[in-house]
């Protein structure tokens, strides 16, 4: 990103120091905030004054003297504005409203026929009229809204490169939402999405470097360093689910949720047993199921490894909806994972909630209030009426 060196410029990057120190720290008084980023205090005083003045930010309660002026916190008024995320799927959206925390408002499913660009435009336009009915608060309150999405994606166009589960191949997302919505626009890789928003206010909000592995309805990967997504030269980095095990069957063929049912389901069709789906016999303790998911865990142990051997991350987060059933599949991998990897083992993370995708996505638009480097959203050429007006 190149960056123009002028007062204006100045003015930006000391604001998101400030927030991203609040956003990190909690709170923090004003010669705590001069400490931490190397500005001036008359410098501090003037970006603090004017983030309070614009109601980003807010005083509390003044602390004990000693000896001087009070000191008084300050910390950021999340519920200031909000972002929309967006999660887009073969056959629904799924919007969440979050505060500038990812905190969640509000939730909107809008299910889609086909997904054509017109059609998935139209819908994610119905979601957000419902999670904001009001113009005039869309227009004031509304910070931005992020598209997570799975596939290759220029996040610098917000264009969709190729999806095969959509179809889609050199599809100009952010531009179509941005002249429905007539609000900045960014796009991204779910997974990379969902590396954003632990970032930002989850477990990995405190390190430098981290990996996040994610095995859902597919296996992504996700890397960043120093906050930023590490993309690589074509916007792939961490697709590793199209990668071959053996040479065999991918990873998105055994690691993934719809691939481990199907292997249940072929498993019970062999041996008799009752039709319960996997869910279903993991929550009865059925130690088949539980085997089921130790064997996938001890298998994918070595293939983790050499990413972190590779990239050597602070911490590693695993989540998606295959970890929602239970704790056999990453305690085996966490086991395993001893044998394979040198020296001290990175700090391993289970993320068992159910709305990273939608919060993810939220998170896209939330960066760009505290990062100045992220990546600047899409916005319509000119102001038109809005589609859902």
């Amino acid at each position: 990103m190149r960056i123009k060196g002028d007062q204006s410029t100045t003015r930006l990057i000391n604001r998101r120091l400030v927030l991203d120190c609040l956003r990190r720290a909690g709170q923090l008084t004003r010669m705590e905030l001069v400490g931490r980023t190397s500005l001036s205090p008359a410098a501090m005083s003037g970006v603090v004054g004017e983030l309070i003045e614009e109601g980003f930010v807010v005083e509390g309660e003044a602390g004990e003297s000693s000896g001087g002026r009070k000191p008084v916190p300050v910390s950021i008024n999340y519920g200031f504005r909000v972002s929309i995320g967006i999660k887009l799927m073969h056959d629904r959206i799924d919007a969440t409203m979050t505060d500038l925390s990812t905190s969640p408002i509000g939730f909107s499913t809008v299910e889609i026929d086909d997904t054509s660009i017109e059609v998935v435009t139209r819908a994610m336009s119905t979601a957000i009229s419902e999670l904001i009915p009001d113009p005039f608060l869309r227009g004031e309150k509304l910070l931005g809204i992020g598209v997570a999405m799975p596939g290759i994606i220029d996040v610098q166009r917000g264009v969709c490169i190729a999806s095969p589960r959509l179809g889609w191949r050199d599809v100009e997302v952010a531009r179509h939402l941005a002249v429905a919505a007539d609000k900045p626009v960014w796009v991204d890789n779910d997974v990379n999405a969902y590396a954003i928003a632990q970032n930002l206010f989850g477990v990995s909000r405190h390190y430098r470097s981290s990996l996040a592995l994610i095995l859902g309805t597919g296996v992504g990967a996700a890397i960043m360093v120093n906050g930023q997504i590490w993309r690589g030269g074509r916007f792939s980095a961490g697709e590793i689910g199209i990668n071959r095990i053996d040479g065999t069957r991918t990873w998105d063929e055994i690691f993934s949720l719809p691939a481990m049912q199907a292997d249940w389901k072929a498993f019970c069709a062999q041996t008799n047993r009752p039709g319960n789906t996997l869910e279903e016999a993991v929550n009865l303790l059925d130690t088949d199921a539980i085997a089921l998911l130790e064997q996938r865990g001890n298998l994918i142990a070595p293939r983790v490894a050499e990413m972190i051997n590779l990239l050597d991350p602070e911490i590693v987060v695993l989540g998606g909806e295959v970890m929602q059933l239970g704790s056999a599949l990453p305690d085996a991998l966490k086991s395993a994972l001893i044998r394979f990897v040198p020296g001290k083992m990175p700090d391993i993370v289970i993320d068992q909630t159910n709305d990273i995708w939608s919060r993810g996505a939220a998170a896209l638009a939330i960066q760009s209030f505290f990062d100045f480097e992220s990546v600047s959203g899409t916005q319509a050429a000119s102001p038109r009426t809005l589609a859902w007006a």
